[in-house]
């Protein structure tokens, strides 16, 4: 006699019942249904056994992962965009510049902050991107890498791994996304990499900046010809990486010099540059120039308004027999902020421009500053981009970069200005921070309903930013 078949159940129901559901018949009586553990015949059969069978440990755990996975999903992508793009700080304390730049945004109607950034953020859903420059360097080296092997090597980036995910998304949107840097820009923020810049493009960058030499603590460096210049000077050293006249060294002795900055712990590269003996000064105290200029796609411009930052003590021949006073000798705000004079002549140690022109018209031999200093300034300003465009690297679309700078001046006693560095992320004097941000928002967001508002918002005042022929 053959043996019985086995007569399995039907795909999808379970051979015991796993669960019970009480229901009841029409005559009202209740009765038992097996219970289905899946609602449609299109669930993933992958859940299932050989025979077709669910099996209910792999089942639970495989739920739990796609639970998982929905909500690293739901975690990592940006809200829904309901129509609006987005704004997104993605480092706080970045500056008082990029945090007045969100507020002004957020203050129209066609912006929303978006935070909360994980390093596996698809950025497709974001439209401004700020950051510090170590992580936006990162992200555009990252997408520069990729629209590399894509445009080259027919990079499908589908099958991209891991870890780029974030930023595939970049290169297949549309719309542009605003990022706050540009790859090749350290060539002038660092004051090493300022001075090859203007010395690998120019003849005399000795014309542009006052004669410098690069140092390294206990390395083989320009120290020979540093100490083989047999002209009488003063030296300032500053740290080719440093900021707010901190460690800044002035002395007429090279040797003490080279000491100071062999002493350092750090092999960075320092620059010892001829320091400006005779400058101009307004009522006798030390001034320098910070203009603001900004650099979109490019195109470069001109913030109109800047600022002298002043000493609040009296600058003479004296002065040169106590190098160590620094507080005579350096006019960053972060030094003058701690003398007791400080806002003595003027709020916050700064002077405007239009203020600067009514001193200089004071003068016992009348001068301008609109025409004689001025040009200058966007001068040297032009050179430097041009000497530093080569080492520029402009983002792949559709990224769209913008750099902030600030350019710091001396003017001697001949009137003739002197560039001594660039900043890569100023600060911005408050005075100004409120209009120069919309001004700066209007010019990289133009054409768009961003720029239309911010030109409305400003009402007859002119855009401050003057586009520069570089």
């Amino acid at each position: 006699m053959p043996e019985p078949q086995l007569a399995l159940p039907p795909r999808g129901v379970s051979p015991v019942p796993l669960e019970k559901r009480k229901t009841r018949s029409a005559s009202g009586q209740p009765r038992i249904r097996r219970a289905r553990h899946f609602d449609s015949p299109q669930e993933p059969s992958v859940l299932r056994g050989s025979t077709g069978l669910v099996d209910p440990l792999r089942r639970r755990s495989a739920e739990a992962s796609a639970a998982a996975a929905l909500a690293r999903k739901a975690r990592a992508e940006p809200p829904a965009r309901a129509g609006k793009p987005f704004v997104l700080c993605q480092t706080p304390g970045i500056g008082m510049a990029f945090d007045a730049l969100t507020d002004t945004l957020l203050a129209s109607p066609y912006w929303e902050k978006y935070a909360g950034l994980s390093v596996m953020q698809d950025y497709s859903g974001i439209d401004l991107l700020l950051g510090d420059k170590f992580q936006i360097e990162a992200f555009v080296e990252n997408c520069q890498r990729l629209a590399f092997r894509k445009k080259r090597r027919g990079l499908d980036l589908s099958f991209t791994r891991v870890a780029d995910a974030g930023h595939t998304g970049v290169l297949a949107r549309e719309r542009p996304l605003y990022v706050n840097y540009f790859l090749g820009s350290r060539m002038m923020t660092l004051k090493s990499k300022m001075l090859e810049t203007l010395r690998d493009s120019m003849r005399d960058p000795y014309s542009v900046t006052p004669r410098t030499f690069i140092l390294v603590p206990r390395s083989q460096d320009e120290r020979y010809e540093y100490l083989n210049d047999s002209r009488p000077a003063t030296w300032i050293a500053k740290s080719s990486h440093g900021s707010k006249g901190l460690g800044v060294k002035i002395s007429k002795d090279k040797h003490s010099v080279l000491q100071y900055v062999d002493a350092q712990p750090k092999k960075y590269k320092w620059v010892v540059q001829q320091y400006v003996e005779r400058p101009f000064l307004l009522q006798g105290r030390k001034f320098d120039i910070r203009t603001w200029v900004l650099m979109t796609g490019q195109r470069v411009f001109v913030y109109k308004r800047g600022v002298c930052r002043t000493s609040s003590y009296q600058y003479s021949d004296a002065s040169l027999g106590n190098l160590d006073d620094h507080l005579t000798h350096l006019t960053n705000h972060h030094i003058q902020e701690t003398g007791k004079r400080y806002q003595m002549y003027e709020q916050g140690n700064e002077l405007w421009f239009h203020q600067l022109h009514e001193c200089m018209q004071n003068l016992p031999t009348p001068k301008s500053f609109y025409k004689d200093i001025e040009p200058q300034l966007n001068h040297l300003t032009a050179i430097m981009f041009r000497a530093a465009q080569p080492h520029i690297v402009q983002s792949p679309p559709p990224i769209e970069s913008f750099q902030l700078f600030g350019f710091d001046f001396l003017v001697d006693d001949s009137m003739r200005v002197w560039l001594l560095e660039v900043n890569g992320s100023p600060a911005i004097a408050e005075y100004l921070k409120r209009d120069m941000v919309a001004d700066l928002a209007e010019v990289i967001m133009k054409d768009t309903d961003t720029s239309t508002y911010l030109a409305s918002q400003r009402g007859d005042r002119p855009n401050d930013f003057v586009e520069l022929n570089v």
